[in-house]
């Protein structure tokens, strides 16, 4: 296996820099966005695109119209990111491990209101886990997380570009974003075969998946690895809700099925009016369980995206968490 640190620069001179981790996370982005808006437009044009959620929406030809800077002074403070054309002007503050500064957002905000010479603004938020912004809070326009610009690079690392710097460039980044931990790996079909390593690294990204979702819906979780004399090992995270507690996980015997589950006392009443998932006695215990068979044909689950994995396994806890509220006293 090759080792990062020996054959990566990045990784290199990170390990120079760790009083300045945010910083140069946001250098070493913008150099390849630099880089590949000089030497290959398609590449860059599409990724603006989706850094910019389709408000910048270039041809190839009008890439040299762009201009990225970084900490440019505003008379409210220093945006990590400026992204500029005649039309348009993107502020993106960039996070990997630090929190946001007082007012930061709102005050960035400000200062993208004064400039009126704009046609298009927009305040983004580039960071490695979610926030919990109180409803009062200023909230960026977009939100876009380290893995999704990882995911991003690799289509484009597959279609191929016009310059061969530009996927070396793009293939040590991916390299520094995946020793750092801030890439989301796919999990596939070795979650559910033999082979122990490969299926392990499968496992650890699905509950890095479901850590992700989690942190996102605001919920304080704890990872457990249980044993049970009925169900054996399992493997997930616990969460509160109402007066009970909901589990999301999988059996290590049934590995393909992602389970949630309700514990606690049960309106029953309510339980009859959800046509989906089942009530499993254990004991004096009662609960509710729903699963998603992640090998099902109609999922598709180890042929999706990461993203769309990320997606299906989102929309599964939202329906189950839905009716869990309803169920649960």
């Amino acid at each position: 296996m090759m080792n990062y640190s020996e054959n990566n620069l990045l990784l290199s001179l990170h390990k120079w820099s760790r009083r300045q981790n945010e910083n140069f996370h946001t250098e070493a982005l913008v150099h390849l966005l630099r880089h590949v808006l000089k030497h290959d437009s398609k590449v860059a044009v599409n990724l603006l695109r989706r850094l910019t959620g389709g408000l910048l929406k270039l041809k190839p030809e009008d890439a040299n119209l762009v201009r990225i800077s970084t900490w440019v002074k505003t008379s409210t403070g220093k945006p990590d990111i400026e992204i500029k054309t005649k039309d348009h002007l993107i502020y993106i503050e960039v996070k990997v491990e630090a929190g946001l500064g007082d007012r930061q957002l709102e005050r960035y905000r400000i200062d993208l209101q004064k400039k009126s010479a704009f046609k298009s603004k927009s305040l983004i938020l580039l960071t490695r886990y979610p926030f919990v912004f109180k409803e009062d809070d200023e909230k960026p326009d977009l939100i876009i997380y380290w893995y999704e610009i990882a995911e991003w690079l690799e289509w484009e690392l597959k279609e191929g570009g016009e310059h061969p710097s530009s996927s070396y460039v793009i293939e040590q980044f991916l390299e520094f974003l995946q020793a750092r931990g801030m890439t989301i790996e796919q999990v596939g079909q070795e979650l559910i075969s033999k082979d122990f390593i490969q299926g392990f690294q499968s496992l650890n990204s699905l509950m890095n998946i479901l850590n992700h979702i989690l942190t996102l819906k605001k919920f304080s979780s704890k990872l457990d690895c249980l044993q049970n004399d009925a169900i054996g090992y399992s493997l997930g995270y616990s969460f509160k809700v109402n007066s009970g507690f909901c589990w999301i996980g999988i059996l290590f015997d049934k590995p393909y099925k992602l389970c949630f589950e309700t514990t606690g006392d049960l309106n029953l009443a309510a339980y009859t009016k959800i046509d989906f998932g089942y009530l499993w006695i254990e004991g004096k215990d009662l609960f509710w369980i729903n699963e998603l068979d992640l090998s099902s044909e109609e999922v598709n689950f180890f042929n999706l995206s990461k993203s769309m994995q990320l997606k299906t396994i989102e929309e599964f806890f939202t329906k189950s968490l839905t009716a869990a509220k309803q169920i649960q006293l």
